[in-house]
């Protein structure tokens, strides 16, 4: 080889290498949901599901090259190096004596550009841009990829071995997830207690773990409580059937409630509804395609599928295929952020009542303010809560079990019942002697 072309190999060992560390840790971070909006944007959803299916692939590809590519250049700047010192004028027989400095420079120089390279204009790549980069340059690292598969196939033997060797057995990776949401919920926990989190986000992060412990099942409406339609059901009566039921998505079915056909969407029915009746669509011809799952799918799987295939909803076949129930994506959110009420639901009314003088039942989302005005109470109202409920999760630090006790001024409060994210319903009593023994309220739980 010549020497002068030993430089110019350096430089592209250095670009190849860059490369090769933004796409490895690009696809590394890569947010799913991103790249799926970019390729419906260009009609390319072959790319999506190439570069999802073929993840780990193109990533072992990826860092083999940075690797190979790092070692051509060191090597190539090194021989350069030793080239254009043995051609200096007084130095044909041997190297020169390099200097502290000189050397010290050199190593600075060489590390500040492999830094650059491996990790510095990577990490900016692929925490801005990161699909953007695979979109475009995704053929490059699938070829790449077959071209590096003696080196793909080497890693999973010393992969296998050394799993025999350290008798590690395939229930090792849910041992490590499940010991990876025990350091989480340790971070969670000692967050709450710095004061860095709030009891409901932790709630809410504690629910996410919890996905994948809880099947649709547990979420889903059940048959019996299904609001559906029969598919030759006349224009009149499937408009009035939708206005009824307050339902934007409609299962139907043709002869029986096991055969579903499709979804109904009330805003297509709407959309109809305005055209002449000669050039409306049937409702075959509008129904969109349903999702089905069996009973055994994982809350965590189902939201990925429903966020995957861009539906709401999804029909659950029990194990004879027949249907079970009906699962849509505000059920799982639900068990995430709590019980969402918007403008359809039924708004169940407020309890208070009075079960004698100084003493009322009420539900934990009744109004300070109300109970002042009707009890002669002076419960504190803060900026941060407005409710019972509210203050009784101020003074504790947390969502109190049913049974607990907390006076506060002259009252007594009691906690009736309540889940891990609320407090539904408790009991208070005024009781004068508690004003100066317990002003500052304290809190007993009798479990």
């Amino acid at each position: 080889m010549r020497p002068e072309l030993l430089m110019p190999i350096a430089l592209a060992g250095w670009l190849l290498s860059l490369l090769s560390a933004t796409a490895a840790r690009s696809l590394h971070a890569l947010a799913v949901h991103e790249l799926e909006e970019l390729c419906l944007r260009h009609g390319s959803m072959g790319v999506f599901r190439y570069i999802v299916e073929h993840r780990e692939r193109l990533t072992q590809g990826a860092e083999s090259m940075r690797a190979v590519a790092t070692v051509l250049t060191v090597v190539s700047f090194v021989l350069a190096f030793a080239h254009v010192s043995a051609a200096a004028p007084g130095t044909a027989d041997s190297l020169p004596v390099l200097t502290p400095s000189f050397w010290a420079s050199l190593v600075l120089v060489a590390s500040l550009a492999m830094l650059a390279a491996n990790s510095w204009i990577p990490h900016a790549v692929s925490r801005h841009a990161a699909v953007v980069f695979l979109y475009y340059s995704w053929r490059s690292w699938w070829l790449i990829s077959i071209l590096a598969w003696p080196m793909i196939v080497l890693s999973e033997v010393l992969s296998g071995i050394f799993q025999r060797a350290t008798g590690a057995d395939e229930s090792s990776e849910e041992d490590e997830e499940e010991h990876l949401e025990d350091e989480i919920r340790s971070i969670v926990s000692e967050g709450e207690r710095d004061g860095l989190l709030e009891s409901d986000e932790r709630d809410m992060i504690e629910s996410v773990l919890e996905l994948d412990e809880k099947d649709v099942c547990s979420v889903m409406m059940p048959r019996s409580r299904l609001d559906v339609l029969e598919i030759n059901t006349a224009w009149d009566d499937a408009v009035r059937f939708v206005v009824a039921s307050g339902r934007t998505r409609i299962p139907v079915f043709d002869e029986r409630i096991d055969d579903i056909q499709g979804i109904l969407l009330a805003k297509d029915l709407l959309r109809e509804s305005l055209l002449p009746e000669k050039r409306r669509r049937p409702l075959k011809r509008m129904l969109r395609r349903v999702l089905t799952v069996p009973e055994s799918t994982m809350l965590d799987e189902m939201l990925q599928q429903f966020l995957h295939q861009r539906t709401h909803m999804a029909i659950v076949r029990d194990e004879y295929g027949g249907v079970a129930g009906l699962v849509t994506i505000e059920d799982i959110l639900e068990e995430i952020v709590g019980e969402i009420v918007d403008e359809t639901d039924d708004e169940p009314p407020v309890e208070f009542s009075l079960l004698g003088p100084g003493q009322a039942r009420l539900d934990g989302i009744v109004r300070l303010d109300l109970i002042n005005d009707k009890m002669g109470t002076e419960l504190p109202e803060e900026d941060d809560f407005d409710t019972i409920s509210g203050l009784i999760m101020s003074r504790l630090g947390q969502v109190p079990a049913a049974g607990t006790e907390l006076a506060v001024d002259n009252v007594r409060i009691r906690v009736l019942r309540a889940t891990a994210r609320a407090i539904q319903q408790v009991q208070i009593r005024i009781d004068e002697e508690l004003l100066a023994k317990n002003g500052n309220g304290t809190a007993h739980d009798p479990s």
